[in-house]
This record gives C-alpha cells, structure tokens and sequence, in this order.
C-alpha cells in the first residue's frame, strides 16, 4: 500500500471504507498489500451490519472483486483471497436472514450476477468438501440454492459432484431422524424438523449440482434420496390430521424437494448426460439412510416416467384423502377426481402455491394437491423435452388411460396431468413447423378421445398416426357402466381444456380432434362427457372464427349438437347438459354475427326443440334457489339469441331458416300438439291457434326464446329490450292473423314476470342486477311508447273518431298502462319521457294509441307525483334545448308532442312539490344561463370550488341582496347538474354549452367535496329561513331537477341533505316543532318522565295560538318539504336499482325521525297537512311487503309510528286554521290520504302490551276520527259545497258504540280520550263513560297531570259518586283560566274543595289576564263563604296595579250606590230604588280590604288613578244644570280645574295608554235623559303597539297617529264619561265579542270585530273609549237622502276603485263579524243609531242594552232576523242581490267558518255569561238565559249540520223585511235616519 494509511472499521463512513478497500484490493500490484487490504475488508465485512451500514450497498460496492481473476474466466478476485469470498457469502446469508421476503431479495442482488462470480461465493459458503454440514439453517441453505442455480455450471465436475453430495447428504441427516423415528435411540428427543424452504433448497442445490457435475453416478444419487425423501414425507402425513402443522410441514417438504426434480428429469428425458452407471459411495455420516436401495439407471423419456409413477401413485391417493377431509367425507368418486384435475393448463400448474409463508395460496390450503401439481409439472417437462428424441412409444404404452381409473393405471390422476399439461406445453410453448411429424399435443388429445369410448387398450408401442384417432366417425359405445361414465367424465374436462388451448394457439387439427371427441361422448349412451367439459370448451372458446380452416364456430357445432341429439330422441334431460355451453358460446358471438342468417335458422330450430321439450320453465317465476338447473343456461341462451321475430310473419311457409318441426321419430308434429305446446308457453288457450304447423313453429320458437329471456335471462346480458321482438312480430302481422292473441298474450306474460323478477332482485339486495333489471325495463318501457307511433298495416282505411282496440298499437297501450301501475316509476323514466315527447301525438294524423298515451301518460305521472313529474319532463326538454351533447334524437319545443305533454301537466298548488309548466321551464332555462355565464372562463379547481362557495354563501344569505333566493336555488342547481365544479378535467370549450351527462359528477357529489357543501346549503336553506315568497317552492323545484337530471345517486345525495336539514329544524324547534306538546302516554308511562313539562291545557293552548310569520313561513317550507318527500317516494316506487333501496331507507328514517314522539310534532292547526303528509309517508315507506323478522319489526314500528302520530292530533282540541283555497284544499287532501291508508290495514300493527281486540278497537277509534276530520275540513274548506260534504259524511256512532270508542281512547291515551269530549261536546254518551274512567282512575298520578281530566272531577263534584275522589284535586295540575271558568260555572263549582282547586288554578294565571273577567269573579264573591275568591283577589290586586284598578272599579259597581242613587229627583222617567244585589256589604269591605292590603305605593297610585278620573266624571254632574248651549264652555272651564295628579296614571279601558294631559277644549256634552255625558280627549303615550281589542294595524286602520314606540308622538284618545247608565251589560257584550275576536285571530280568520273598552267606575257610571274616526249610520244620513250605497261612494269613491273595493272588503268582513257576535248575543234594537261605519269601511255595533234574548218594546221580537241584515247592507255585500255573487258568497262563507269557529270558544262565552246570572243585569231572564246561549252553538250537531244551520240565517236574514221596517219606526218616533 506504499505507506497508504488504512482506515479503521470504526472510523468515518464504513461504505466509503469498504470502497477503498475493495480498490485496493483489485488495483494492487503488491501481493503483501493486497492481502493486507483483503484482510482488513475480511475484518470489516465480520463487523456487525450496523457498522457497514446496507447489505444491498456493499454487495454492490463488492461487484469489482467477483469480475474475472487471474485471467481464468471460470474464477473471480474472491478465489484469489483466502477467507474473502466466505466473508461476502456471510453478507449474503445475513442479507437473507434480515429481508422478509427472502426470494425477492435474493433475485434482485443475484439477477445480475455473473455465474462464475456465484461459484465463487457459492465456493464461500464451504461446500466444495464432502462433509456433511449440518449446522446450516434455512437463510444458508437458501443463499446456496440460489447460487447453485446461478453459478453450478460454472464450477468443474469434480468441485459440482462434491456439492451435490454434501447437499444429498445434509438433506438425507435432515429427514432420517423425522421419517425413520425406529432409528433413533431411546431418550433421545425428536429433532426439530427442517422448515419446507430449508430443504426445498437442499433438494435444488443437490440437483443443479448433480446436472452441473456431468455425472450419473451423482444423479442417481439425487434422484433416489429424492424420491425417497417424497414418499417418506406421503408415508408419514398420511396418518396425520389434514391442515395440522406436523402434516402440512411434511407435504410442504415433499413438494419442495418434487420442484427440484424438473431440473435432472428432464435432462435425463431429453437423453442427455454421461451413459456411463456408477454406484453411489457412501457418505460416511454412519447414520442410517432414508434410500434403501439404489436406484436403476435412467435413460431416456420412458424411465423418467417410470421413476415418477409410484410417487404420482402416492400423491393422487394422499391428496384425495387431504380433499375428502377438507371437503367432506361425501365427495364422490367422480367430483373427487374432477376436483383433483379442475386446473388451468395455461398456466405452471405450480403457480399460487409457492413455499414462502403459510398463506401461500393452494399449497397452504392443499400441500398434497400441491405436491400433486409440482409431480405432473415434472413430468410434463420431461415428456415435453422427451417428445424431440422419438418417445411417442413409450408415451402411448406407459400412460395410456383407462377405463376405470379415469386415467393411465400407472398413475391415475396424476398421470392424466402429466399428459395434459405436457400437451398444453406443446399447444402453448413449443414452436412447430408442422412438417410431418405427430405433435405431442394431437396425441394426447387422441389418448384422452380413445380412453372416453372405449375401455382400457392393451399396450401398444405406436400412438395414433394423428389427430383422428378420436374421430367422430366411431360409433359411440351401446353400453357401459355408470362407474365407466364416472371414471371418463374427468378426461373430458382435461380435453375439453385442451381444445379450448389448441384453438387459442391456433392448432385446428387438434382443436377439431378434442371438439369431436366430446361430442361424441356427449352423445354416448350413457354420456361420458359431463356438461363441465362443454363448459370448459366453450368458456373463452367464443363462438370461434368461421374463416379459420372453413370449420364452423363452436357454437355452430354445439348447436348442430343439440339439434342432432334431440332429433335422434334423445330425452330432454340428456339435452339440458348441452345449454351452458352453448349459452357461452352464444355470449362471446360478436355483434356483427349476432344476427347472421345461419344464426337465425339455427336458433329457431334450437327453440323449436326447446319449447317442444318443455325444457324452458316459464309457467311462473320461482322463488331464488328454486330454478331448474337448465334455467340459468336457457336464461343466457336467450339473452343472446338473435332476433327471431323476421322470420316471414306474413308467409304461410316455414319461414326462412325454419323448416316445419320433426318429432323425434321424423315425422310431422301435428298442430294439436303444437296448440298443447302453445298453451304451456303463454298458461292457457289464447286464442285459435295458428293455420299451418310452420306458423305455430314459429310461435313457438319466438315464444319460448322470449320468454325464456324474461323468465331466467340475467338483466344485465339482455341484448334486447325484454318482449321487443314479440312487439315487433306483432307489428308485422296483418290484422286478425291468429298469431297475435298468441304473441299479445306472450308479451304480457314476459312484461308482467320482468317485473316480479325486478322485485324479487330488489328484495334480496341484489345491487348490479336489480339496477339492471331497472334498466331493462326502462328499455322494455320506451320500446313500448316508441311503437305507438307506428302505423298498423290495415288494409282499407280506418274510421275517424274511433278508438283502435287491436292491433300492435293498441297492445302497447294496454300493456303500457299495465306496467306503469305495476312499475309506477317508470312514468319518470327519462327514456320513457323522452319516448313520449318524441312521439309525433301532436296532430290529428298521428295513431289513436300515441294519442291517447300522450294525454294519459303525464297527467298520470302529475297525479302521482306532480314535482317528479314536472322535473322529469322539462330535463328531457332541456336536452334538446342545449344542443350538441345530447344528440338528434332529442325532442325540443318543436316536437309535436311537446305542447300536448306540458299542458296536461296541471299547475302546481299548495301540495304540489315546486312549479311546473313552461314557467319554471323558462326560469331553469335561465338559470342554466347564468350558470354557463358564471362557469365561463373558469380555469383550474380552485376556480370552480370558489365558484360553488360563492353560491354556497349565497343560498346562506351572504349573497346579493337583490337576488331572489328562489333565484339562486335555481342557480345553485344549475351549477350542480352542470357538473363543472367537480368534473376538473372538463376543458374550458367544453364546459359552458355541453350539459352533463346523468351521473358524470355524482361521485363527487359522496363525501366531503365543495359540491356537495353546495347541496347541503341548497337543502338546508329554504327550511332555515323559512318559505320567503317563493323561495322554498324553488328550492322543492331545484331538488326534483336534480334528481332528474343526474339520476339516482343525486336523488339519494338529495334525500340524505333533507334528512339533516330536517333533523336541524326538530332540534331547533322550528316551524311544525316550535311550541309543540309534550309527548305523552297513558298510564304505564313514568309520571316522572312528565313532570316539569307544560301542562296539557297549556299545551293545547299554546298549540291553538296564532303563530307568527316567521313560523307560518317555516311550516310552510317544511310543507312544501314533505310534498317533495312525497313526490320522491312515488317516483320510487317499484324502482329496482340499488340507490333507490337506499333512498327508501333514507325516506323510511326520515319520517321515523319526524314523527318520533319525541321529536314534540307540534298540534298547530296550521300544521294538520304537514303532519299527515308526513303520515302519509311513513305509511308509504312501509307498503312494502317485509321479509326478515327484522324487516317485518321496523314495517311494524313505522306503521305504529304513523297511527301513532295521526291519533295524537286528536288529542287536542279542535282547532281552525284559516289559509288560502289551495293550502285549505291541501290539508284535506292529506287526512283523506291517511284515512285510505288506514282503511287499507287489517288492525293496528301488535305490539307486546296492545291485545289483538284493542288493536282492532283501536284502529276502528282512528278511522272514526279521520272520518270526522275529513269531514271538518271539508266543510271549513268550502262551507257551501253542500255535494262535497255529503261525499265525505261521517256516520256518527250509537250509544254503544261511544262507548267502545271511549275505551278504546281512554287505553290508548287518557289525554286522547278526554279531548274527544270537548271534540264532539254533543254526545252525552261520551261524556258518561269518560266521567267514569276518571273516578275510577282518579288516585293515578299519571292521570293528575291532565288539567282537562281535572275540570271533569270538579264538574262532577256535585254527584255523590265524586264525593271520595275530590281530594285528590289538591294534587292535580292546575287548570287554564277559561277551562277554570267553566268549571265555576258547572253544578260542582261551588264545592270548597273545588273553589280550592280553581284559586290554586287562577294564582297560575296571568293576573292581567284575569283582569278581563273580574266581572264575574266578583260574582262568585255572594257564594264566597271560605274566602278563597276574596284571597286570590287580593292576591292579584298585589302584584298587578292594573288588575288593582279594575277590581276597585269593579267593586265600586258592585258595592252600595251612592245616596244621590235613592233620590227620585235626580233620576230619569221609570225609575226604581236600588236594590241589593247581595254584593253591597261584600264588595264594600273588600274594597276596603283591598285599600288597606296594598303596598303604599300601589295604594296611592291606586286613589290618585280613581281620584283623578272620578273628577273628570263629576264634571258631567255639574253639567246637568247648565244650560245645553252653555254647556261646552263650561265643560272646557271644569275640565281645566282638574289636574293630573301624577304622570304613570293610564286610562283604566287601556292600561297601555299612559296619561300625558286631558285635552279641556275636547270637552263635548251629549244628550242624556239624566247627567249630561261628556267626551274628553287625553294625551297618551301608548307602550305596546297592539291595542286590547284591535288586532294587528287595526289601530292605524281605524285612525290612530302614530306607531306606539317609546320616542314616538303623544296619540290622541277620547273617552265617554258616563253618569246614570249601567255599563256592566255593554261589558259582557263586549266580552263575548272579544272571546269571538280571539277565536277569530287564533284561527287565521279574516273577520273583523271590535270590542271596544268599557269599564264600570262606580254604580251606574263608567268610561267607555271612543271608536276614533267613525260616525254612526245615522249620522252619515244626516248628509244624504241616498242610502249606504250612496254613503259609501261619497266616502270611498265609485264602485269599481281600488279604494272603493278595499272599503267594500271591510264592511263584507266586519258585517260577518258582527253577524256571528250578534246572532249568538241576540242583540236588538240594531238601529242606525247603534251602527258604526269607521273611515275604513268597517261596520261596527255599539250599545248592547238588548241582548240575550230582551228588546224593546217590552220583549215585543219584532227584530226576529238573527242579526240585521238590510236592504240598504245587501246592496254593498250583493249588489246585483242574485244571491249568486262572489261577494255574497264570500260573505256567507265567511258567516258560516265564523260560526263554526265560536263553537269552539263554546264553553268558554257560556260560562263568561252564565257567571253573570245572578249580577241582576235586565239580560238575564232566569237560568234559561244561558241555557238558549248555549243552544245557539248548536252543539249537537257536525260542522256539516252546523254549515247548514248558519247558512239557512243568513239567507233568512237577507232583506228580511221586520229589519227595515224596524229602521223605519226607529225614524218615525226618535226621528233616526233610515
């Protein structure tokens, strides 16, 4: 090294280390420091691999030192120094030891690997000695089997004999102590065996060293301890446990060591090798040897078969016991054998099982099938290699098969695997210049053709001249055996194997050898050829090449087959076998040929036999698993056969190609026969059967293929729409051709099994091939519609006007309406839609049946559902409409069937599911538009997912403000079908005009991508913000476009979003869920569970009050939501696709969730149709027929949960909602949807506590109420369609039948059962039987949370049955304050313990609530023996300063007049001396009471409020002896003399209106018989913006300036001060009329009322406000002669102006107001002194002296109408008085939903009255008072009775004359304009 410094291993890089030594090594001339630098590389290379970094990288860096060395190319540098090459072996072995996959590690670093450079490393290793080395393990010996394949050639004889011996050696020692345990001495341990890769290597070294070595002496050698080594390892797994370690190992050794055979067989096939015998040298190990003896010598093919046959012997029998236990111990003889052969020939016969791992494929599973394979893999190659040297001979003589093996009786099995695979060798491999010789190939086949038709064949030393050893001229055997059948049937599928192999390789006289063979052995009696092997041939056969050779295709062959065997007789069992592979032959036929005339004849004749045989099955569809076995293989067959409906239709011959049928004894079928055929096919007699035998063959063939396609044919095969060529057939017949009844028959049959087949795949899960059933019948669909335009081929013209009932036409029209009500969803099929639209139906020239689809077809698509329907239409529209990308066929506007389609789709209403029509074609045309104009220009991804943000925000309200959201839901979805967003690969020219293909973006649209955010939003936004305009009917648009549009994947996408979206608004309490009540149950539910819940009552009221805006607007989107849920679900139905399943489950879980009790679905009235609907649609997830007793329990719970939430409905009270005709229309559409579904169901689904007899019960309750509902609605929806409500009466139960009803409620839902008494308050009965649950279910504490259950104990508290139970009032939940009323009002309301019950009651209520009926609290204050009304006043009085007030107010009129009031003087005519009421001395110390209880403050305010309005009320005193011309002067004088004592008073009729200034000059003295009254305005500042009394903007309406809010101007109000007049009756009027008003506005109902405010300060003194801006009717005629008409033109303007008719509006609505408040009132002397008109029109009614049942005159009646209805009022209401006027009948109408609205304020009015009873008001005339009241609700009768009933008042009041003569006399005595 010349003083070179060495690194040390442990300094710097150990890489860089081992270069510089390898170069120093290589490029040293100095011998000293080579071997200096050698032994330092030695040192390294020792080192641990950490130190020398990647073994890869330093066998790399090693590549110099294994070039040549020394100028000998047989060695390299590593021989030339000692130790060098046992170091880099050592890296090798390493390397292995360390790589998990150690073959792959071992081919990439010794791919390249020079083989003299792998002697030497294999020279490292130390085997070029003798010597045995046992110490070996597995990564040694496979680093040596690596390097012996590689470099043994390269090693001298000598050095390559020692290798293979030291290997035989070692692999001997490994295996004697496992297979020979008798030698092994006593207390010595198993040894642990070798692992199959360790001597799998063994085995490869010895025999690619013993090939190297040249010696026969050391193959011998080999070759014996090999195949001991294989039987021994056969021996001892055979008694073991198949799959057990010990066994597999011992296989897997064998196999191993049977791989390195193919090495030294071959070679010594091929005749190669050193002739001279030698005999084995012992290896001197002393131990005992696993050969027992030496083997003979081998020369040639014949004795390397023979060497293999005892183990291919051995193998077979271990590897068909290792497949009996695997498989069973059952697997016959013959599928034992099939199985041990069912190989791919093309293929290694080793390859899946290799030795690596125990997951190696076949070996891991099977190792003695494994070793099977390796053994015959052997042997072909040697037979292979042996073929070239002249050992036909020995071939046919050794291996020839016989017949009761099923193969050669040296080896059986394993030998017909040598051969075969020897022949696919040939077939595959070899390259044959075909001259002369006999290729191996055409021998074998002939062997396996010789051993399949005959028994075994003596020995001979030639093989078959050729191929046509097994030809097809040899006649078949008579007679065999069923074991020689068995036995054969395995070489038939090795040869059918081979024939397919030889026509691949273009071999055709071998090709045709094995084709003939089988068929002959088809044909044999009894078969030796299985159906398999025709299979096996067929299968990648196809149907061939008619030009190669001139021979005809295999599926030319296997049809002249079939047609030979059945016209030989033979039975139609035997023919079966022969369809599979047919049917793959038929497959792989190519397009071009389908059709081919030979094709055509040939199949005609082959289904002629077919339908002649009765083999195709097609009398009824079976269930999966029942099929005949040929139904699989027909069902291909057909779906591949050629059209066979061109087969001369109209010729009485046989028709080309189809001669008349022969029977199997060759004479003619006769057509009884044939009809019998005929009838079988189609499942009866159609019609009379067809002239001549040729016509009924065709039938018969066209038929049975058909109908076989449509019985057993796989969906996706069909080549054809299903029945098209019947169609076809049957369009080519003249008419009355008695073919057609056949074919129409026939067509309806494969049409109708189709359909039950989809069904069926779509039952079982079965994705692909329900989809493509789907599309089948779509295809099938189209077809239909497409041949209605096809004119008939009639003879002689056809008569106009007359529909064609024959005919092909006629037949797709019945068959088109049959499939549709089957398959409902292909109405929305966009082939079949776009079939309809390109149907030329537009004129009178088009077929009657294109006619008349295309006005059926969409209105029965609309009527289904109209949104899908719509959608569907418009995107077959748009296709057209867009050009290029969806081709010429496409219709658009100018179709003429167009404009008939789009207007027969009906425009949308409240129900329907978005807009429909040419409109919102339009405005999809425009957005499409403006999404192209967005996406132009677009570059990138980033580009168009900011694109889809930007929409995204926008349709979340982040957008343009300008921009309508329906607008951009609209665009939104344009987007989305446009598909540009997702699809990045689209170019920029390509995307803006070319729409998207259906589908093209759906995967995008799975998962987390931008489109899919887009379609959240576009989903979740019209549900968030509620129905804005026409916003959330866009958005119900949009979604059906694109469910359209981008098919079943964006429907399901769209469901999924709608579902979250949904489940959002439950959480949220929006729309139908906001203020719902709380889910409930009856008795067996946990009253825990309830508590801190609303009470029911509250509940219920909440329920029925008016919702704002903001929610109406939700519900109404969420309406629209389930409308198009609804329309989805129709559109679903029937569809057999796999996404369709998928969103069936996800409608069916969607409206589980909604009507999940607790999701708290709310009672509002404006939610009855969105709740049904959404019913209706758990109902319709649930039509389908459940299967799985899983299925069958989620069928159950749904349709539970449906009944469940159509009956809790119910468990409120009746609440009116009113909204526009369509809404109305809607909601009684969707309870008429669910009572057909109910009607539909035998009884409430069971369930563990319901009985079979309370579900019947129970079922019977809800179809009642839906019944009644119906009926409700009805009415309310047109309350004067006397014909409508006829159609939905309900028939109200009998007394019995009450009370089965009560039962049945009271078991499903206490709360349920007791809502019914207020529902239906006309039937004792009912009530009976409820009070009866209720005192027996009195204790329960579930029970005691319904308030309503309370009221019924406390009305029964008068009876003694209810004695007991009272006691338990002191726990019952509190009552609402009108339900409190009523119980006052009942028998049991004066009972301590119920007086208890309502004061606990009334402390829950809002005192300024209770307010309002202080009037009749301090009635009940005469029966107050206890105190508990006085204390619950007081109560109030404390925490409420207006309640305060009022009470003192009320109390001062209650209490003993002032002494002014017993003075005669001072009073007008008629008077009488006060007398007590009873409540003078109560009220008096109450009141005072009440002054001395209340806080300071509260007093105070409280004697400043009375003083100060009392002064201004005493200025109508000092009036009275003023002079009436002085008077208002004077007025103005005491009024400013008063002064405001304080600035929080407010006036006591508002305590809104808090008190600035009186307004002295406002003083305005009226007439009065005793003190003069006075006006007087106040200054006001007005906190609230509704005034008590006025509805929302009636302030404004009726006058008022300004708008209420804190900083706004003081408003002006006025009020009367009136001394000497009772008030008290004009205070309950005007109760009355403001319950009536609250029942209106909770209802949504447009009538107008206006109960004034009115207060009683003291006896016979009170303050009444002033309707501003109004004058009576008396007055306005004052400044006319002219009558209302005129007054309201003068006011308005002409009739006709929009201000005119708006005024005209309110006085139609106010006058029906007041027509409903005044009949139920009775209120007199209605004349036009006490008729208001406001400035806007309304009508209003003032002084209620005569009301309930009094009038003047002393009770004289002469005002006998109901209400007033004059002349002079009909004349605004009707002009033209028909009585047929809109007006007039939007008037009644509104009279009668008015009406029908009070009844259920019923209860409430009659108690508010009835309290007053003993208040000594000149109303009352005793108890009947209230007793009449109530009886004008007339509530024993329906709302149909009641309709009626109000409606016979108003046109009895119309004019009636008493009214206008009663003005008259009004005018004549008091001098009151008329």
């Amino acid at each position: 090294m010349n003083g070179h410094r060495l690194p040390s291993p442990t300094q710097g890089d150990a890489l860089s280390s081992v270069r510089l030594l390898v170069n120093q090594v290589v490029t040293s001339t100095d011998t000293k420091s080579a071997g200096a630098a050698s032994s330092q590389l030695i040192q390294l290379l020792s080192s641990p691999a950490s130190q020398h970094g990647s073994l890869d990288a330093v066998l790399l860096d090693l590549q110099p030192l294994l070039g040549p060395g020394n100028g000998n190319p047989s060695s390299t540098l590593l021989d030339a120094h000692s130790g060098l090459g046992a170091a880099c072996a050592a890296c090798l072995v390493q390397r292995i030891r360390d790589s998990p996959a150690p073959d792959q590690a071992l081919g990439s670093l010794l791919r390249a690997l020079p083989r003299p450079a792998a002697a030497s490393l294999l020279r490292g290793l130390g085997l070029g000695s003798r010597a045995v080395n046992t110490s070996w393990g597995e990564a040694e010996w496979r680093a040596a089997a690596a390097l012996a394949a590689r470099g043994a050639a390269a090693l001298d004889r000598e050095e390559a004999g020692c290798v293979a011996q030291a290997a035989a050696g070692a692999l001997d020692a490994a295996l004697s102590p496992i297979l020979l345990p008798a030698s092994r001495p006593r207390g010595v341990a198993s040894p642990i065996p070798p692992t199959p890769q360790a001597t799998a290597a063994m085995a490869a070294v010895g025999a690619a060293a013993a090939a190297a070595s040249g010696s026969l002496e050391a193959e011998e050698r080999v070759l014996a301890l090999h195949g001991a080594a294989i039987l021994g390892c056969l021996a001892a797994a055979a008694p073991l446990v198949f799959g057990g370690r010990a066994s597999t190992a011992l296989l897997l050794t064998a196999a191993g060591v049977a791989a390195s055979l193919r090495v030294t067989l071959a070679r010594r096939g091929s005749g190669e090798g050193d002739p001279a015998t030698e005999h084995p040298a012992s290896d001197g190990a002393g131990h005992p040897s696993i050969v027992t003896e030496g083997p003979r010598p081998l020369i040639g093919v014949h004795d390397a078969l023979a060497f293999l046959a005892p183990l291919l012997t051995e193998a077979q029998r271990v590897a068909a016991a290792e497949l009996r236990a695997v498989v069973g111990p059952r697997l016959g003889k013959r599928a034992a054998l099939e199985a041990l052969l069912d190989v791919d020939l093309g293929v290694p016969l080793t390859r899946g099982g290799g030795l690596d791992g125990a997951g190696g494929g076949l070996q891991a599973s099977r190792p003695a099938h494994g070793l099977l394979l390796a053994l015959a893999e052997v042997g072909a190659a040697s037979l292979a290699a042996g073929w070239g040297a002249g050992c036909a001979a020995a071939l046919a003589t050794l291996l020839r098969p016989g017949a009761s093996g099923g193969a050669g009786a040296s080896g059986g099995a394993g030998a017909a695997l040598v051969q075969a695979r020897a022949a696919a060798l040939d077939l595959v491999h070899a390259q044959r210049d075909g001259g002369g010789g006999v290729d191996l190939a055409e021998v074998v086949i002939g062997l396996f053709a010789s051993g399949l038709h005959a028994g075994p064949a003596p020995a001979t030393d030639e093989p078959p001249a050729n191929a046509q050893a097994a030809s097809t001229d040899e006649k078949p055997p008579t007679a065999g055996t069923q074991d020689q059948s068995r036995g054969k049937a395995p070489l038939a599928l090795l040869l059918a194997r081979l024939g397919r192999l030889a026509e691949e390789a273009g071999r055709p006289r071998a090709a045709l050898a094995a084709r003939r063979a089988l068929f002959a052995g088809y044909r044999a009696e009894p078969p030796v050829v299985s159906p398999q092997a025709l299979l096996r041939l067929a299968d990648g056969g196809g149907a061939g090449d008619t030009s190669r050779a001139g021979q005809p295709p295999l599926e030319a062959a296997l049809l002249a087959l079939f047609l030979d065997c059945h016209r030989a007789g033979l039975a139609p069992v035997r023919l079966a076998g022969v369809l599979p592979a047919l049917a793959a032959a038929a497959a792989a036929c190519g397009a071009e040929e389908r059709d081919a005339a030979w094709r055509r004849r040939d199949h005609a004749r082959l289904w002629l036999a077919i339908g002649a045989a009765r083999l195709a099955r097609v009398g009824r569809v079976l269930p999966r698993g029942d099929d005949p076995a040929t139904s699989p293989a027909l069902g291909r067959l057909a779906a591949a056969a050629p059209d066979l409906s061109e087969l001369g239709w109209r010729s009485e011959g046989p028709g080309p190609g189809l001669p008349a049928p022969a029977t199997p004894g060759g004479g003619a079928e006769s057509g009884r026969e044939l009809e019998a055929t005929l009838a079988a096919l189609v499942g009866g007699v159609a019609g009379t059967p067809p002239a001549t035998p040729a016509a009924a063959a065709r039938l018969v063939a066209l038929l049975t293929q058909e109908l076989a396609a449509a019985h057993h044919a796989p969906f996706s095969r069909l080549a054809r729409p299903p029945g098209a060529a019947l169609l076809a057939a049957l369009a080519r017949l003249d008419p009355g051709d008695p073919a057609a009844p056949w074919l129409e028959r026939g067509l309806d049959q494969a049409l109708r099994t189709m359909c039950l087949r989809a069904r069926r795949e779509t039952a079982l899960g079965c994705g692909e091939e329900a989809d493509a059933a789907a599309e089948a019948l779509e295809r099938a669909a189209a077809n239909l519609v497409e041949s209605l335009s096809e004119r008939e081929a009639v003879v002689g013209a056809v008569p106009k006007n007359r529909p064609w009932t024959t005919g092909h036409g006629a037949c797709a029209l019945r068959l088109l309406r049959e499939l549709t009500e089957w398959m409902p969803c292909l109405l929305y099929s966009r082939p079949v839609v776009r079939a309809t639209l390109g149907l030329g139906g537009g004129g009178p020239d088009a077929p009657p049946a294109a006619q008349e689809w295309l006005q059926r077809m969409p209105r029965l698509a609309a009527a289904r559902a109209p949104g899908a329907a719509s959608a569907a239409f418009e995107t077959v529209l748009m296709e057209g409409l867009l050009g290029p990308g969806s081709g010429e066929s496409a219709p658009t506007l100018a179709s003429p069937a167009v404009l008939p389609a789009m207007l027969a789709l009906e425009p949308g209403e409240e129900g329907g599911a978005g807009h429909r029509g040419f409109l919102m074609w339009t405005a999809k045309v425009r957005a499409l538009g403006a999404a192209q104009t967005q996406l132009r220009g677009l570059e990138g991804a980033a580009a168009h997912d900011a694109l889809l943000a930007a929409a995204m925000h926008g349709l979340q309200g982040a957008g343009d403000e300008d921009q309508p959201l329906a607008n951009r839901c609209l665009e939104a979805a344009a987007l989305l079908i446009l598909g540009l967003a997702e699809d990045k690969e689209t170019t920029q020219d390509q995307a803006p005009s070319t729409p998207r293909r259906p589908g093209r973006s759906l995967l995008r649209l799975e998962g987390a991508t931008p489109a899919r955010a887009l379609l959240r939003a576009l989903c979740r936004a019209p549900l968030e913000a509620g129905d804005e305009g026409a916003a959330a009917a866009a958005a119900a648009t949009a979604w059906h476009w694109l469910a359209a549009a981008l098919g079943p994947v964006a429907r399901s996408a769209v469901l999924e979003e709608l579902a979250g979206a949904w489940r959002g608004a439950i959480a949220a309490r929006r729309g139908i869920y906001a203020g719902g009540a709380a889910p409930h149950a009856g008795f067996a539910a946990d009253a825990e569970a309830q508590r801190g819940a609303a009470t029911a009552a509250d509940a219920a009221l909440a329920a029925q009050l008016p919702a704002d805006a903001a929610s109406l607007r939700a519900m109404r989107a969420q309406h629209l939501c389930v409308a198009f849920l609804l329309d989805a679900r129709a559109a679903l139905e029937g569809d057999a696709r796999a996404e369709a399943q998928r969103a069936r489950r996800t409608l069916a879980a969607l409206s589980s969730a909604a009507l999940e009790p607790g999701a708290g679905l709310g009672r509002a009235a404006a939610a009855c149709a969105t709740r049904f609907r959404l019913a209706q649609l758990a109902l319709r997830c649930a039509d389908a027929e459940p299967g799985a007793p899983a299925a069958q329990r989620a069928h159950r719970a749904r349709v539970s949960l449906a009944l469940d939430s159509a009956l809790e409905w119910f468990d409120a009270p009746v609440a009116w909602h009113q909204a526009d005709g369509a809404a109305l229309r809607e909601a009684t559409r969707a309870v008429s949807a669910v009572q057909e579904a109910v009607a539909r169901l035998p009884i409430w689904p069971a369930s563990d506590r319901l009985s079979v007899e309370d579900a019947k019960q129970r079922l019977a309750l809800l179809r009642f109420l839906l019944s009644s509902e119906l009926e409700r609605l009805a009415v309310w929806e047109s309350p004067l369609d006397t014909k409508a409500h006829a159609a939905v009466a309900c028939d109200w139960p009998t007394v019995a039948q009450w009370e089965t009803l009560a039962a049945a409620a009271w078991i499903a839902s206490p709360r349920l059962a007791l809502a019914l008494k207020d529902r239906f308050p006309g039937f004792p009965a009912l009530r009976l039987e409820l009070e009866r649950f209720v005192l027996v279910n009195a204790a329960a504490k579930s029970l005691q949370l319904l308030p309503q259950a309370g009221a019924l104990l406390a009305e029964m508290a008068g009876e003694p049955a209810a004695a007991d139970k009272l006691v338990h009032l002191q726990s019952w939940a509190p009552l609402p304050l009108l339900q409190a009323l009523a119980v006052v009002n009942s028998a049991g309301g004066k009972k301590p313990e119920v007086l208890e019950y309502l004061s606990r009651s009334l402390h829950e209520c809002n005192p300024e609530e209770v307010a309002f009926f202080l009037p009749q609290l301090v009635q009940m204050l005469r029966t107050d023996h206890d105190g508990v009304v006085a204390r619950f006043l007081l109560d109030a009085a404390a925490v409420s300063v207006h309640f305060a007030v009022v009470l003192a107010c009320q109390l001062r009129s209650e209490g003993t007049p002032p002494d002014e009031a017993f003075d005669p003087q001072v009073r007008r005519s008629g008077w009488s001396a006060p007398k007590d009421s009873g409540l003078w001395q109560v009220a008096d110390k109450l009141r005072t009471r009440l002054m001395s209880g209340l806080p300071e403050d509260v007093a105070n305010l409280l004697k400043d409020e009375l003083a100060y309005f009392d002064d201004i009320t005493e200025v109508s005193g000092k009036l009275y002896p003023v002079l009436k011309d002085k008077r208002k002067s004077a007025a103005v004088e005491f009024l400013k003399a008063v002064e405001l004592p304080r600035g929080d008073l407010f006036l006591p009729t508002n305590p809104d209106c808090t008190v600035l200034a009186h307004i002295p000059e406002s003083a305005a003295p009226m007439q009065s018989a005793a003190k003069c009254p006075i006006l007087v305005a106040f200054k006001v500042h007005v906190r609230q913006d509704v005034h008590p009394g006025f509805a929302d903007g009636e302030v404004e309406e009726a006058g008022s300036q300004g708008s209420g809010k804190e900083d706004e101007e003081p408003e002006t109000r006025a009020c009367i001060f009136k001394v000497g007049d009772d008030c008290r009756q004009d205070i309950l009027a005007l109760q009355v009329i403001g319950l009536l008003k609250k029942a209106f506005l909770t209802a949504g109902l447009d009538l107008y009322l206006l109960p004034y405010g009115v207060i009683a300060t003291g006896y016979e003194c009170g303050i009444i406000e002033v309707i501003p801006n109004s004058k009576s009717r008396a007055q306005l005629g004052e400044l006319t002669d002219g009558g209302l008409a005129e007054v309201f033109a003068r006011e308005h303007g002409p009739p006709g102006t929009e201000r005119h008719e708006a005024a005209r509006k309110n006085f139609i609505r106010s006058c029906a107001g007041y027509a409903v408040a005044s009949y139920l009132l009775q209120s007199k002397d209605r004349h036009n002194g006490n008729i208001m008109l406001d400035g806007n029109g309304h009508l209003l009614h003032i002084d209620f002296g005569f009301i309930l049942g009094i009038s003047p005159g002393g009770n004289l009646g002469f005002e006998n109408a109901a209400f007033k209805l004059s002349y002079e009022m009909t004349e605004i209401i009707d002009p033209a008085r028909s009585k047929t006027s809109p007006s007039y009948l939007h008037f009644k109408e509104l009279c009668i939903k008015g009406f029908l609205t009070a009844r259920s304020s019923a209860e409430s009015i009659v108690a508010t009255v009835a309290m007053m009873a003993s208040s000594h008001l000149p109303c009352f005339r005793g108890p009947k008072t209230a007793v009449e009241l109530r009886h004008r609700f007339r509530l024993d009768l329906g709302e149909k009775e009641a309709a009626a009933h109000m409606d016979g008042l108003v046109e009895a009041a119309y004019g009636r004359w008493t009214t206008g003569f009663y003005d008259w006399i009004q005018y004549l005595q008091n001098n009151i304009p008329k």
